[in-house]
Formats: C-alpha cells, structure tokens, sequence
C-alpha cells in the first residue's frame, strides 16, 4: 500500500484530489493533508508518505521550499507539483529540484490517477529490480536507475495496458507484436534523456514479471541482456528482450495446441460480439468445447471467469464510450455494449472500476 500526501492551501481543491485518488482504489492510501507549507513539511517528517502532492504557491513554506529541506534531509517522498499556468515558471525549477511529475490548473482527475500511477510505477522499479542497477558513474549511460530516474519520463501506459491485456486475454501473435511496436515507438519518440528510455523499459519488465507470477509460468529461454557500455545499445538490446519475453509468455499462456487455442477463440468471440446477450454454451459451441470445460480451463489459464470476462469486454467499451460522448445517459451507454438493464449496467460498471457511473462520466465532463 502506497501512502499520500496532498498538501493544497485550497481546501476545494485539496478534496479534490483526493476524491481523484479514491477512485484509484487498491493499493493507495491518503495519509494526510496540509494547508500550508509548514503543516507539509511536519506531515512528511511525521507519516513518511511514498508520494506527495504539493501546490507551490502556498502561505509559510512555498512548495519549492518543503521540497528542498525534504531533499536535503533525503528523507524518502516522491514529489508531484501543483500549479497554475502563471506559476509554470516556478514548474520548471521543481523539475530541476528532481520532482517526479507537474500538474496544471485546473486539471482532470485522469491526469491525478496517471501522475500517481506513473510515481508508483517508479517506485515499484525501485524497489523490485535492484539487481538492474548500474555502477554509478558519471557517464549518462552508466548511472543507476536510482539517478536516472531523477529525470522526468514519458510512459506509454496505453500502450502498455493494450499490450498486457492481449496477452492475458487475446493471444494475437500480429497484434502483440504491433502493440510491443508501438509502445518502443512511444518511448523513443517522447524519451530524448539519457537512460530515460531503459527505464520505460525495465517498467515494462516489472509488469510482464507480474504477469509471469500471476499466471506461475517459468520464462528461461530467453536470459536478460547485460548492461552494454553504449546506452544505445543496451536499448536496442532490451528492446529485442522484452519482444522476444512477450513471444514466450504468449507460447506459455497460449501454446500452439487446440487444448490452448480455443480460450483465445473464446475471447475474441466475445471481443467481436460482446454487444448481444452472451451465454457460456454460445460461445462454448462456437469454439467446440462443452460449456463446463471452457467455464474451468478458462478461469484456469486467463485468470478470470468467463462471466467476468464478459462483463470486463463491455465495461472497458462503455468507458471508451463515455470518454467520447460523456453527455450520453447511463442506459444509453449499457444498451450500446450489451446490457438491457439500466440498474444492472451501473452495478456492473461499479463492479469492474470501482466507482460509480456518475463519478466515472464526470471527468469528461465540463465544469460549467
């Protein structure tokens, strides 16, 4: 569990972001909150948050200054900026004082949950692969991951939600291989520092190490590159890695046998037809097993159950829904991806995200 600080003299939008943060669920916590930059400064002193959310302009201690006594009492806080567009200025020296991310006034509880994501995403590096870490050294291409994650990244987490979900539930050799594509493409193109783009890179192994947990598969035949002397190199290497680490994992979860290949049958049928009423001996038949054999081997290999699966392809199709036409209503919505109960739609929809209807569309709405 990940502990947070928001420190805001604005008590609306101290709420604010943590209503933001609620929506993330498990494994966040909020700590505490501050008013002022004295209160900020005692708190992190105090509840050691994992991250913390600061305003820079706020009465006794700036933002910039609890930054800089944090920093210099390397006390352990990973630090993501509030500030108004007048203040961006003051943003870019935070970036200098090595905070992790800056949000901008006013902003949507979407960019809340990706700067937290992306904080926790890097202290979860830290944490799980010390064995990646480099001699430090001042060249660029030989700095820890501890030093060079001190520089702002630019994450593909879309790309990497894709890519995670095909290989738990598609299995598309083509697609695969063209999502991987696409999330390199992501990081060199939005990725110039040094190192910034073997970092993106070991994020992506900690989640395809999850994965290779989740599912207990042993992934021996294709050993991690060692660190090379050209940091060019080394990215090239790690790149052609977690290509081929992807193309086990799916051998692993998918094999090339018919005792294997009708899951991915199985979900992508329900991928193309997740819009009608959907029952397990349908899509069973359709893939040419019985009904209690697809219900065990799939809830067996893909981690989930198959009713769950279902109600997971709809909810992720009615959120992209929402996303593009936030003033729909709920049972317009649950009747585009399959459901002919409003009142089941949002139970399921809280089910599966974890907040309401109502809160979700929110963030795509304007605030006038």
């Amino acid at each position: 569990m990940l502990r947070l600080l928001i420190a805001d003299d604005e008590k609306d939008a101290r709420d604010k972001t943590v209503r933001c943060i609620d929506k993330l669920q498990n494994g966040f916590t909020v700590v505490g909150t501050a008013s002022d930059g004295y209160e900020a400064y005692q708190q992190i002193c105090t509840l050691r948050p994992d991250i913390v959310l600061i305003d820079i302009a706020m009465p006794g201690l700036s933002g910039l200054d609890v930054i800089k006594r944090v920093k210099k009492e390397a006390l352990p806080a990973v630090f993501i900026i509030i500030s108004s567009y007048q203040e961006f200025s003051y943003a870019r020296d935070a970036l200098r004082l090595e905070v992790e991310d800056y949000l901008l006034k006013p902003f949507l509880p979407a960019d809340v949950c990706n700067a937290v994501y992306k904080a926790a995403k890097h202290l979860e590096l830290l944490r799980l692969l010390p064995a990646l870490q480099s001699d430090p050294s001042p060249a660029p291409q030989n700095l820890s991951i501890a030093q060079r994650m001190k520089s702002p990244l630019t994450y593909p987490f879309e790309q990497e939600k894709m890519l995670l979900d095909l290989l738990r539930f598609d299995g598309d050799p083509p697609r695969i291989d063209k999502t991987m594509e696409d999330f390199i493409h992501s990081v060199r193109e939005n990725n110039a520092l040094p190192g910034a783009a073997v970092d993106c890179y070991a994020i992506l192994y900690v989640e395809l190490c999850r994965l290779i947990a989740d599912f207990q598969m042993e992934i021996g035949d294709v050993p991690p590159p060692a660190a090379a002397a050209e940091g060019e190199a080394y990215s090239d290497a790690l790149e052609f890695y977690l290509k081929e680490l992807c193309r086990q994992i799916n051998l692993r979860l998918r094999g090339q046998s018919a005792s294997s290949a009708f899951l991915s049958a199985a979900a992508r049928y329900v991928k193309s037809c997740y819009r009608q009423e959907l029952t397990l001996g349908e899509v069973a038949a359709h893939v040419g097993v019985s009904p209690a054999y697809l219900s065990t081997q799939f809830h067996q290999v893909m981690g989930i159950r198959f009713v769950d699966y279902i109600h997971k392809v709809r909810i992720e199709n009615a959120k992209q829904i929402i996303a593009a036409q936030p003033y729909l209503k709920g049972y317009e919505v649950g009747d585009l991806v399959g459901y002919q109960s409003a009142k089941y739609f949002y139970q399921k929809f809280n089910d599966v995200t974890g907040v309401t209807f109502n809160q979700y569309r929110g963030q795509f709405l304007s605030d006038s």
